[in-house]
């Protein structure tokens, strides 16, 4: 019996939803309130500037970062190679946001969730 992976279409999840779907994996894992907390960041004004909503919830407004930017990563690896990995994506996504090894297990377990909910999204419902 063959089983195949099914990979999510990389236009099918906007970066909001990436972030919906990591928030309530995080909101398990670290705090029940994350989801909301990443809800609130996604309903304030895109007029807002950056550094007034990173400064109200740093952990949810990197959950968001996390999703924008592991979305464009995933497109471009699926355009190069034509499926995007799950670690090979979280490597990336840490060292394009900074996030250096052993420094934060919140932020390492954040950029680990966002990858899993990009690669696998398909796979939850």
């Amino acid at each position: 019996m063959t089983v195949h992976k099914r990979h999510a279409d990389p236009h099918a999840f906007t970066p909001e939803m990436i972030a919906r779907r990591a928030a309530a994996v995080l909101g398990a894992d670290m705090d029940p309130s994350f989801p909301a907390r990443v809800e609130n960041v996604l309903q304030r004004s895109p007029s807002t500037r950056p550094d007034v909503v990173c400064s109200q919830d740093a952990l949810a407004s990197f959950v968001v970062a996390a999703a924008h930017l592991g979305a464009e990563i995933a497109a471009s690896q699926r355009q190069s190679f034509g499926t995007a990995d799950a670690g090979l994506l979280a490597d990336h996504l840490a060292r394009a946001m900074g996030v250096d090894p052993g420094i934060s297990a919140d932020h390492e377990r954040i950029v680990e969730t966002v990858a899993d909910s990009i690669v696998n999204g398909s796979d939850e419902g």
